[in-house]
């Protein structure tokens, strides 16, 4: 047997034997789980659709284009409109939210899609379950490849 596949299947066993300390659907294997998925894609070039549910700014539907891991272009899908970057996320950044819940002892809930990792739901209580302070991320319509922007 290949040493490195060994050791995958062994860390894999491993991970699945964590227990679930932080609620139904976002258990450490899990995301452990999903991320490897989404890895073994190597995608740093994709689109994706990701509504965020808060008490924050834009809550419509967002057309989010990722270049080299990094958000290149916010279009909102309602108005049509170019948003300012910091109102994407990366695929990534949505994984973080899911693991920063889970070392802060927040209640978090997270289903991901189940060939490509990526998450698709992510319900976040926020911080002391205020009301104010969580989210709700939903993510779909993941298209990899390699995009051209045109200059606006």
């Amino acid at each position: 047997m290949n040493r490195r596949l060994l050791v995958t299947m062994l860390l894999l066993a491993a991970a699945a034997a964590c227990s679930d300390v932080t609620g139904p659907g976002a258990s450490r294997s899990d995301l452990f789980f999903a991320q490897q998925r989404w890895a073994a894609q190597d995608l740093h070039n994709y689109q994706f659709t990701l509504q965020r549910m808060c008490f924050c700014g834009n809550t419509d539907p967002l057309r989010i284009l990722v270049i080299h891991d990094t958000v290149a272009n916010v279009a909102d899908l309602t108005t049509g409109e170019s948003l300012a970057l910091n109102y994407g996320m990366t695929v990534t950044d949505l994984f973080g939210v899911i693991r920063s819940a889970q070392r802060a002892g927040t209640p978090i809930e997270a289903e991901y899609h189940p060939q490509r990792g990526y998450p698709t739901h992510i319900i976040d209580n926020g911080p002391g379950m205020a009301l104010d302070a969580g989210a709700v991320y939903t993510a779909s319509d993941v298209i990899g490849g390699i995009f051209l922007v045109s200059a606006r």
